[in-house]
């Protein structure tokens, strides 16, 4: 079976209030375990300029995404890591979830703006087309969260009525919060149909500690349409020295 080994990662942006576990002393682990994963495709959110350049070191992907400034200032960038040599790149858009989508904006009372980036591939093994979406939805305003989220299902329609369809992403909600309701009655997520447990996907712990006992939120999911069915699902827990590589944890699918 010709599995689509997909993962969605929140890296953590470059945060200088994380002193001795920054991204100078994070990103070879994170580089390290990509390296010994190899996804087929990797929905990234909150990479900075630079965090993307080291990112882009892996030779096997090419990369499609926006920053949430149109890539006119230094700003946090969603995006798809994508094997270049399974996969065709067809077409690729984005759009910020605002009033405005079409041009970089913020919804009104969010905490900053927020976008949604997608890409439609050809898998080369297959010869059968598929969407992939990558989102990170507001951390500030539930309404900005709600907004984003029916956005998304509006601008996509096209795509995930027809063809094979996947979004993924940081959706600062949880699963008894309206956003992830919304989502749960058009798609599937990716945890529920395989009951995976645990599904913590987030530390809230500042300082990373793997031993914390702070409450780990499930935050991050793969939603998927009725023409993809998981082989199984996992959520990676890379630390080094009781330290886990992000405060995010990359959620894993193998998709046909």
């Amino acid at each position: 079976m010709n599995t689509i080994k997909t993962c969605t990662y929140n890296i953590r942006y470059d945060n200088s209030n994380d002193k001795n576990w920054g991204w100078n002393e994070r990103h070879s682990y994170i580089i390290d375990m990509l390296k010994r994963e190899k996804f087929d495709i990797l929905g990234i959110q909150e990479a900075l300029p630079h965090q993307l350049d080291t990112l882009k070191n892996l030779d096997m992907y090419n990369f499609s995404g926006v920053n949430r400034d149109g890539n006119i200032n230094k700003d946090e960038y969603n995006g798809i890591f994508y094997n270049k040599n399974r996969f065709e790149k067809l077409e690729e858009g984005h759009f910020w979830l605002s009033e405005t989508p079409d041009k970089a904006s913020i919804y009104d009372g969010a905490g900053c703006k927020r976008i949604c980036v997608w890409i439609f591939l050809l898998d080369k093994i297959t010869n059968k087309k598929i969407l992939f979406s990558v989102t990170h939805l507001d951390n500030a305003s539930e309404k900005a969260r709600i907004f984003g989220t029916s956005l998304i299902l509006e601008k996509l329609k096209n795509f995930y009525e027809k063809y094979p369809f996947v979004l993924m992403g940081d959706f600062n909600s949880v699963p008894n919060e309206d956003v992830y309701k919304i989502m749960s009655n058009k798609f599937k997520e990716v945890k529920v149909i395989c009951n995976f447990e645990p599904k913590g996907t987030f530390t809230s712990d500042s300082n990373f500690n793997i031993n914390s006992t702070e409450k780990e939120l499930e935050i991050d999911f793969i939603f998927i349409n009725n023409f993809i069915c998981v082989e199984s699902v996992e959520i990676l827990r890379d630390n080094v020295n009781n330290k886990y590589i992000s405060d995010h944890f990359p959620v894993v699918a193998k998709l046909y």
